[in-house]
């Protein structure tokens, strides 16, 4: 696994194999003057609480952390923002349609995925559902949802270390 700017050997715009690291998030190349930055990714998740103040939650079936829990979301599109992004990727993922959300905060991560060790920003909102009746698990990326007890769930349970950070940040606010 190697950060995404250490994939490039060759200038993306003349082909050049002298490229450099001009700072951790960015390269140039010396033959053509060409600079690339990599910016962080944004995601957007939801802690969605049922009556019993237990949380949603989805049991990872992929890497990274395949088997671990997650709350429904995933990264935004281009052109999307972070709210779209919310209710898109909620839907897609257990079939509910948000009535209402609240940011909670954003965090810091880096998502490995075939070989890339990504930088991204996860950002959590608290967000209301008239009701669970039509709830389903996305069989292609989850294993299967559940309501849990946050605070019963080991810190080491929880897919991503800004995601531990979120629940750690909800909890303080109850």
């Amino acid at each position: 696994m190697l950060p995404a700017l250490d994939h490039f050997h060759f200038c993306p715009y003349c082909g050049a194999s002298s490229i450099e690291r001009t700072q951790e998030t960015a390269i140039r190349c010396p033959s053509c003057s060409f600079e690339f930055y990599m910016s962080p990714a944004a995601s957007a998740a939801a802690l969605i609480e049922d009556a019993h103040g237990r949380i949603l939650v989805v049991k990872r079936a992929k890497d990274p952390s395949k088997g671990k829990f997650g709350l429904p979301g995933g990264f935004a599109d281009v052109g999307e923002t972070l709210e779209e992004s919310l209710q898109r990727e909620v839907r897609e993922e257990v079939n509910l349609t948000l009535e209402s959300w609240s940011f909670l905060g954003g965090w810091p991560n880096q998502y490995a995925y075939k070989s890339v060790i990504y930088a991204v920003v996860d950002n959590y909102y608290t967000a209301n559902v008239e009701n669970f009746d039509s709830l389903r698990s996305c069989q292609e990326e989850l294993e299967s949802v559940h309501f849990v007890d946050p605070k019963s769930v080991d810190p080491e349970d929880w897919a991503f270390p800004s995601l531990r950070n979120a629940i750690q940040c909800y909890l303080n606010l109850r």
